[in-house]
C-alpha cells in the first residue's frame, strides 16, 4: 500500500491551492463565481482533494463554475461557516456531523458511540437508508447535501494522562464539538464537557481551559495538538463524517449539466479522500508516537455499559425514523429498538 506522506500532502495542497488562486484571476468570465469554506487545516486530505474537485469542476464547465475554497478556518469556526453557507454568504461547506448539529440534528446519528464496526459499514449506512434519511433532514432546511459522504476518520481521545478504561474518564475537563450529542456523551461517561470550536482548541489546551479531546488522529496530527497533549488513548468510540453541502438556492441554479459534473467530482474526490485518510490512519499513530505522545490501547468495554442511558435518550431525540434507519446497519441501535 502506497504511503502518503504529511510532506506530500502539504506540497499537493500548495500547488492545488495555486492553481484555484489562478482561477480566480479569471473570474469575469465565469457564469458563477462561488465560495467553499471548512475549517480543516490546509494539507488534511479533505483540503487537498477539495481543492482537486473544484479545480476539476472549473475545468469541465469550461470555466462557467469556479469555486474558490478557503480552508483552515479562514472564514471563522465551523459555527460560522455553517452560519455562512444557510444565509448564502458561502456556497458550499464540508464538515464533520458535529459542525452541522445546530442547523441539522439528524446529522449527528452518524456519530452515536460504537454504532460502526467499520468504516466500512458507516460508508453503506450513508450510501443506504441512513443517508437518504440524513439528506432530506439538510433539504428541510434550505442545504443540499452529496450522498457520496467524505471520511473524518474514527475519533481518538488525547489528554495529559492515560485513559485506560472508563473509571479515568471521571472528572475529566474535555473539549468535545459544538454537538449536543458529543456533551451527553462525555457527560454520561463521567467527564465535564466544554463545547469548543476546533480553531479554538489549541489554545484552549495549551491555557488548560480543557485537559483532553477527541479527533481523529489525522486532525490530531494536522492541529499540532500532540504539542498540548501527552497521551493518545485509542478509543475509537465514534465514527466521524464530513459532509459536504450546498446552499440550496445556490446549488438550485447551477444548471443541471453544471450539478452533473459537480456530483461526479464530489464522489471521484470522495473516493479518494477516503483512500486517503485510511493510510494515514496506519502511519499517524506511530508517527504521533515519536513526536512524544504516549500511546494507551483504552479498554472501552465500560464505556459501552455505562453508555445504556445515553443510547435510550438518542433514539428518543432521533425519533423512530431515524432511528429504524440507523439500526438497519448498527447493532448498537438495534439493541436500543
Amino acid at each position: 500500500m502506497q504511503n502518503i506522506s504529511r510532506g506530500r500532502f502539504a506540497v499537493g495542497s500548495a500547488s492545488v491551492f495555486a492553481g484555484i488562486a489562478m482561477l480566480g484571476t479569471r473570474a469575469s468570465a465565469a457564469t458563477f463565481n462561488y465560495k467553499a469554506a471548512n475549517d480543516f487545516a490546509t494539507d488534511a486530505p479533505v483540503n487537498v482533494r477539495g481543492a482537486q474537485l473544484w479545480e476539476a469542476v472549473a475545468k469541465e464547465t469550461g470555466g462557467r463554475l469556479q469555486v474558490q475554497l478557503f480552508g483552515n478556518g479562514q472564514l471563522g469556526g465551523a459555527t460560522q461557516i455553517s452560519t455562512q453557507l444557510r444565509s448564502g454568504a458561502i456556497q458550499f461547506m464540508i464538515g464533520g456531523d458535529p459542525e452541522f448539529a445546530t442547523i441539522v440534528p439528524a446529522g449527528q446519528i452518524v456519530g452515536i458511540p460504537f454504532a460502526f464496526e467499520s468504516e466500512a459499514q458507516a460508508y453503506a449506512a450513508l450510501e443506504g437508508e441512513l443517508g437518504a434519511y440524513i439528506q432530506k433532514q439538510f433539504a428541510e432546511r434550505g442545504m443540499h447535501a452529496f450522498a457520496y459522504a467524505w471520511d473524518n476518520g474514527y475519533r481518538q481521545l488525547t489528554a495529559n494522562t492515560p485513559v485506560r478504561s472508563v473509571d479515568d474518564v471521571a472528572g475529566l475537563k474535555i473539549r468535545v464539538a459544538p454537538s449536543p450529542i458529543y456533551i451527553d456523551l462525555w457527560r454520561t461517561l463521567g467527564a465535564s464537557p466544554t463545547p469548543i470550536n476546533v480553531n479554538e482548541l489549541y489554545t484552549a489546551l495549551q491555557t488548560h481551559i480543557v485537559e483532553a479531546q477527541d479527533n481523529s488522529v489525522m486532525n490530531i496530527e494536522a492541529h499540532r495538538f500532540m504539542e498540548v497533549q501527552k497521551t493518545l488513548n485509542l478509543t475509537r468510540h465514534a465514527w466521524s463524517s464530513a459532509y459536504y453541502a450546498a446552499n440550496a438556492d445556490a446549488w438550485n441554479a447551477l444548471p443541471p449539466d453544471i450539478q452533473a459534473v459537480v456530483t461526479r467530482n464530489m464522489e471521484k474526490f470522495g473516493r479518494l479522500q477516503r483512500a486517503d485518510s485510511a493510510r494515514e490512519d496506519e502511519n499517524l499513530i506511530e508517527k504521533l508516537k515519536s513526536q512524544g505522545m504516549t500511546v494507551y490501547k483504552t479498554d472501552t468495554s465500560g464505556f459501552k455499559t455505562k453508555l445504556a442511558p445515553f443510547y435510550a435518550r438518542a433514539k428518543q431525540s432521533f425519533g423512530a425514523e431515524g432511528w429504524a434507519a440507523l439500526a438497519k446497519y448498527s447493532a448498537v441501535a438495534r439493541a436500543t429498538a
